[in-house]
């Protein structure tokens, strides 16, 4: 080994600064030590190498031939130094693994973007996706570290919530249908087009159903099914309506293109999505979960939600910082 390779990088850094600086004292001051410090670091240095760096008698201070032979290399040297420090330090800061709990919503709109940024800074990615009440009992039993839901999740003192996003339903017809706007033309909807719904244990359907019942209107008749391909699809085929949130019409892939969607009239209706994980499990992981989530949604997802469904976007908001809370 040479001795080249013994060189003291804090020794260069301090010869470095003060060839820059031209004087002990503003070296000194830059670099946070005492000029009697800096003094005895260039001289270990010159020691080190056998030769003299600075013309001492000179003001301000001028390198010698060595010296200035040796600023040009120990810069390059301390670049790269930085260089390896940040490559090395910036793979230390990748998770190992991470595994995420989607609900079927996320995971059929924004999912595959999420996962995407994901796997840059986290070495496996495992991904879980369907209902919520399996998602959270999976959380409970620690079998994934995070999880994305709009399922109001309650009673649960171990959990901590984030709301990621919330979106406002939107009623939704036949592509082509009369726009339903005033009140009195959704009253008029509801007793004469069938509702498509989803099924009773669907979270949607309750807040669609407790809506409904504040209208006092009974649909004339309904359909309930279990996916929002399906809700859609039967909207524009039996030319129906349904209230449901943006990213389940998003959901719907190509049936989403069949139907006209409005804001409901008179009234309001929202679900939030939250990330919930466990109080005392991978804090640091799931605020970097939740940043990226909100980064895709409002860098990549809502732009080409946008594009290919113009206006739905705008059912859709996301605040701002995270900041997590207990569950009460």
């Amino acid at each position: 080994m040479s001795d080249l390779n013994l060189i003291n990088t804090l020794q260069l850094k301090i010869f470095v600064t003060v060839a820059e600086e031209r004087t002990l004292k503003a070296a000194a001051v830059k670099i946070g030590q005492t000029p009697s410090a800096i003094s005895q670091n260039i001289k270990a240095l010159e020691n080190f190498l056998g030769v003299t760096l600075f013309e001492r008698d000179s003001r301000p201070i001028l390198l010698t031939k060595a010296g200035r032979r040796l600023f040009a290399l120990a810069r390059e040297l301390l670049q790269k130094n930085d260089e390896i420090l940040e490559a090395v330090r910036s793979e230390k800061k990748k998770y190992e693994t991470l595994r995420l709990g989607l609900g079927e919503s996320a995971a059929g709109s924004f999912g595959p973007q999420l996962i995407a940024e994901l796997n840059k800074i986290i070495t496996s990615v495992d991904v879980v996706s369907g209902l919520t009440l399996p998602l959270v009992s999976a959380l409970m039993s620690e079998k994934i570290d995070v999880l994305l839901s709009p399922y109001p999740i309650k009673d649960e003192e171990e959990l901590e919530r984030e709301v990621l996003f919330q979106e406002d339903f939107v009623l939704v017809v036949k592509k082509g249908h009369e726009p339903i706007i005033s009140e009195e033309a959704f009253q008029t909807l509801i007793i004469s087009r069938p509702l498509i719904e989803y099924n009773q244990d669907s979270s949607d359907r309750i807040q669609a159903d407790r809506l409904l019942r504040s209208l006092g209107q009974k649909p004339a008749l309904h359909t309930s099914v279990s996916t929002s391909y399906l809700v859609v699809g039967l909207v524009s085929q039996l030319d129906g309506w349904s209230l449901i949130p943006p990213f389940n019409l998003w959901a719907a892939g190509l049936s989403s293109s069949e139907v006209d969607f409005y804001p409901i009239p008179g009234r309001s209706l929202t679900r939030t999505y939250w990330m919930v994980r466990k109080q005392i499990r991978n804090h640091a992981l799931s605020q970097l979960v939740g940043e990226i989530t909100k980064k895709v949604l409002t860098e990549r997802f809502l732009v080409k939600m946008e594009r290919q469904l113009p206006g739905l976007s705008r059912f859709i908001h996301v605040p701002g910082k995270l900041q997590f809370r207990g569950i009460a």
